[in-house]
């Protein structure tokens, strides 16, 4: 008999889905510490001065960046509570930082500079597993820092060399930036050269930067691969004697001494996506430079361009494949965050960097980023850590005129029935709308797939109506499709900070993690719950399975407050070109239920679609009436995620074409080898076209934003319009 009881070392963590991840592998006898995390700490000055600040930065310098002789920063071993490894890579990044604020405080700015700044922040510092979440170590109240995330283990690859991280020279005749963040991208692809296929082929890439090929050698983590302009042409002038799939075989490349890169097996278990005929990642990249290319073409035909048209430097960076195949989406946050601070460092190499002061140019390089992923795994209303984050650093940096925007996609999930909430419901009067009053019960199946060989997520949310007074407790009861299953009954108290459940059976392995905590600072809701369950199938030994079914989920309102219940199933299915290994959970009403929860495609946008900043631009799926590649959207894509996300639109700032027509699905963009296309849909082949059309127009800012530039009579007007946003 499995039966549900309060864990003996629930780990109190914001992020419920790592706290599922350490408990599932630590019940499977994973050795955490042969891993390394990586870690989101801010610093936490005795005092809100900015004196303060400037000590307490300078202590975390002194205690955790010391140097070792060839100026490599090590972890500091002498305190094992504190087993940081800080790369050179954050060091720059943390140096920087410092340059700023010495800068700023001899300055007029100051404190108003700093309260601007995302600086307060280090983003990819690492730590062993084990120590973050052994709380007998004190981390969670130490004085001079918090843990605010932190992502899942990254393996160490000790036997691998370290890679020199080259800079390429800054071009003088480029006048903005696009960056690629994605998976695996196919750099020698001839969509990304200059006079394909000649012996003249030059890269059009500038940097790129491979996060999977981290290394830690000798207590000193090598954050991936970075290759400089000169790098990409001596492979590309390879090419002449060799072809890009042998290139990428062999694995082996001479033009710097210490970069070694896995090469592709093919019989290697493990996902390749080089070695498939589709790359997202290339086929995002591709779109954006064509997208790019047609804009300024456009613009110099109608003379709507200034004299100077604009001209890119592409940059790329791929994230790891283990976080693009966690189907949850939370593993890939922190990876993101890493990938627009690189992007950044690059685009700072055009600034003067010295410690006197950073001056901007005359004409400053905007820097535009494209990333093509979404994961519904959090909350949607602006509050989660990556959103906050984003914004930060976004609007720190154009604050000191450095222009640059992030463009991402709005999901794909509007017809997944993975949301159901009470928004809607009781119409009959404006001030009950959505109420779900007390005693009152909602009842749904939470319909659990066969041979899914990953966990299932749900989230619970609830909120007070209105203003009235009293609290939102909720009672949430489980009930499992066979017995032998004991069921979850719990009650979730606003009071508590945080409570929990595991389901096991005697000594075995989790089954299933129920998760209590508070909503973060800022959020619109004042609860949040979180259901896991293992997979209905695993070939891991020491994992556990659940049965496949229709798991009974009932939420009873317990408090005299009415109050408003949302409950999420989190993204369960594989990207794009990778192994189909999971299938999707969804939503029923049960026959015969009186139910008080509607099923809807409301709320089902990506999370990072609610940052709310300005310099955040969001890119909506749209299909077309033929299959003309170049048309203009009649409308969304049936499968186009709503919102809410702004108060002015359920949709995205802008809508592009991802569908051909409603019965030729995709548009066609750049396999991974060269002379190749492939179709892709959805809202992440869409962004790209976005991200190169404001790189070529040089926006950075929805204050600049056209607004509805758009002819209304090209739209037809459907129900799924209102799901267009403000462009096309």
């Amino acid at each position: 008999m499995a039966d549900w009881s309060a864990p003996q070392d629930l780990v109190r963590f914001d992020d419920p889905y790592h706290a599922w991840a350490y408990l599932a592998d630590h019940s499977a006898g994973t050795r955490s510490t042969d891993a390394l995390c990586p870690v989101v700490i801010e610093i936490l000055p005795e005092n809100n001065t900015y004196a303060s600040l400037i000590e307490a930065l300078e202590r975390f310098a002194d205690e955790f960046l010391g140097n070792s002789d060839d100026g490599i920063p090590l972890a500091n071993k002498s305190n094992p509570n504190y087993p940081f490894v800080v790369t050179g890579y954050d060091k720059a990044h943390f140096q920087r930082s410092m340059n700023w604020l010495e800068f700023q405080e001899n300055g007029s700015e100051g404190e108003d500079f700093f309260e601007k700044t995302a600086y307060l922040r280090l983003y990819l510092v690492y730590a062993q597993e084990d120590t973050l979440f052994d709380r007998e170590n004190n981390l969670w109240e130490n004085p001079l820092f918090d843990i605010l995330f932190a992502g899942r283990a990254v393996r160490n690859r000790a036997t691998q060399e370290g890679v020199t991280e080259g800079a390429s020279a800054v071009p003088k005749n480029a006048n903005v930036e696009l960056t690629i963040i994605d998976d695996s991208i196919a750099f020698l692809n001839d969509a990304f050269s200059t006079d394909p296929g000649t012996r003249t082929a030059k890269t059009r890439f500038r940097n790129i930067w491979f996060q999977d090929k981290e290394r830690f050698v000798e207590g000193v983590l090598y954050e991936g691969a970075r290759l400089n302009q000169e790098n990409i042409q001596d492979l590309l002038d390879q090419r002449i004697n060799s072809t890009e799939a042998e290139l990428y075989r062999r694995g082996i490349v001479t033009f710097i001494e210490d970069v070694v890169f896995r090469p592709l097996d093919p019989t290697s278990e493990e996902h390749q996506p080089l070695a498939f005929k589709a790359s997202h990642g290339t086929h995002v990249a591709a779109t954006a430079l064509r997208s790019f290319d047609q804009a300024v073409e456009a613009g110099q035909q109608s003379n709507e361009e200034p004299e100077t048209p604009s001209v890119v430097d592409l940059n790329a960076i791929t994230v790891p494949t283990f976080a693009t195949q966690d189907t949850s989406g939370s593993t890939v946050a922190s990876y993101i965050i890493s990938a627009m601070r690189q992007a950044m460092l690059w685009n700072d190499e055009r600034y003067d960097t010295s410690p006197s002061g950073h001056t901007a140019p005359d004409d400053p390089v905007p820097l535009v980023m494209n990333c093509s992923y979404g994961f519904t795994a959090g909350p949607k209303d602006g509050s989660h850590s990556l959103n906050t984050t984003l914004q930060r650093l976004l609007d720190a940096r154009n604050a000191i005129d450095r222009p640059t925007a992030l463009v991402v996609p709005m999901g794909n999930s509007y017809e997944d029935e993975t949301v159901a909430s009470t928004d809607g419901l009781d119409e009959e009067t404006v001030a009950s709308t959505g109420a779900l009053h007390h005693g009152k019960t909602i009842e749904l199946d939470w319909v659990v797939l066969p041979d899914d060989q990953t966990p299932s997520f749900l989230e619970i949310y609830a909120r007070a109506i209105g203003d009235a007074p009293g609290n939102t407790d909720i009672k949430v009861d489980l009930i499992a499709p066979r017995k032998g299953i004991g069921p979850l009954s719990v009650i979730a108290h606003e009071a508590r900070s945080a409570e929990g459940r595991v389901l096991r059976e005697q000594d075995g392995p989790p089954l299933g993690l129920w998760s209590s905590w508070p909503p973060a600072s800022g959020s619109d809701w004042s609860r949040r719950a979180v259901l896991a369950l293992a997979p209905t199938k695993t070939q891991r030994a020491g994992y556990g399975t659940v049965p496949a079914g229709n798991w009974r989920l009932r939420i009873t309102n317990m408090s005299e407050t009415p109050i408003e219940v949302l409950a999420m199933i989190q993204r369960d299915d594989a990207p794009g070109s990778y192994p189909l290994i999971s299938w999707q959970s969804y939503f029923e009403v049960p026959r015969g239920s009186a139910s008080l929860a509607q099923i809807t495609g409301k709320r089902t946008a990506s999370v990072m679609a609610s940052c709310k900043c300005k310099h955040v631009f969001v890119a909506g799926a749209g299909v077309g009436k033929s299959d003309d590649q170049d048309q203009m959207p009649v409308g969304a894509s049936p499968y186009a995620s709503a919102g809410p996300r702004l108060p002015q639109s359920d949709g995205p700032d802008a809508t592009a074409l991802a569908d051909r027509s409603p019965y030729f699905v995709g548009i066609y963009g750049s396999g991974t080898y060269s002379g190749t296309q492939v179709l892709m849909s959805g809202s992440s082949v869409a962004a790209p076209v976005l991200a190169g059309k404001l790189a070529a127009k040089r926006i950075t800012s929805t204050d600049n934003w056209p607004g509805h530039d758009f002819d209304s009579s090209h739209v037809e007007q459907r129900p799924e319009a209102s799901r267009l946003g403000f462009a096309i």
